[in-house]
């Protein structure tokens, strides 16, 4: 029988003192567990990770602990709820605007270019599905990005999930040393096959809400 494991991602704040404030949000972490639960429900082996939790070096840990378990015909389900950001393009692959997409993760950013790299731990044959309910999220899983979704509505009182590019390049410089020593893998590496379902194209943003963010709550509606 196939195995499904998952990881749920949820921040409801970053860490100020890598991005100058805890630009908070009021659902990611419930859009986290709300992700969980149905995964769970589905016989999935899941793993939470919220706010302060959700390090850089937690994420990329737990992926590549789910490459090494999965193998051909075996699903895994990733879901990321929080800020996305922008950063500057330094391997000249985004032709377009020259910036690299990412999640906006407690400590620091995970690229697409990064994302695309941890993806291509998995071997061929495994699947994966992946939900990403952020701003600038239409390509964050690079390689892997066969299907896109645009930006769901969402209450006047939601906020955008999105960080502005001050701050994501005041974190990006200030931790310039960790991005240089990311290896970075061609896209052709990623082996195993998926769908990436998105808030929103690369110059949009999704939206917070009260109780789930926008995209997250039109899911869980069609769920």
């Amino acid at each position: 029988m196939a195995k499904v494991k998952s990881l749920h991602i949820g921040l409801n704040a970053v860490d100020p003192a890598s991005y100058g404030a805890p630009f908070e949000l009021i659902a990611c972490e419930a859009d986290a567990r709300d992700m969980s639960r149905i995964a769970k429900a589905r016989g999935a082996t899941t793993k939470l990770l919220l706010t302060d939790a959700a390090t850089c070096d937690a994420v990329l840990e737990a992926i590549e602990k789910a490459s090494t378990e999965l193998e051909e015909g075996d699903l895994f389900f990733l879901t990321y709820s929080g800020h996305g950001g922008q950063v500057p393009d330094v391997n000249g692959d985004e032709k377009d605007d020259q910036l690299d997409e990412t999640w906006c993760l407690f400590d620091t950013q995970l690229r697409d270019d990064d994302i695309s790299t941890a993806l291509a731990s998995f071997a061929e044959g495994v699947h994966i599905l992946m939900l990403s309910d952020s701003c600038h999220s239409g390509t964050v899983s690079r390689g892997i990005a066969l299907e896109r979704d645009e930006k769901l509505g969402a209450s006047d009182a939601a906020k955008e999930k999105r960080l502005p590019l001050d701050a994501t390049k005041r974190e990006f410089a200030q931790h310039a040393n960790k991005y240089q020593a990311r290896a970075v893998v061609s896209q052709s590496d990623v082996k195993a096959t998926g769908v990436l379902i998105s808030g929103c194209r690369d110059n949009q943003t999704s939206m917070d809400g009260d109780a789930n963010g926008a995209f997250t709550a039109a899911f869980l509606s069609a769920w």
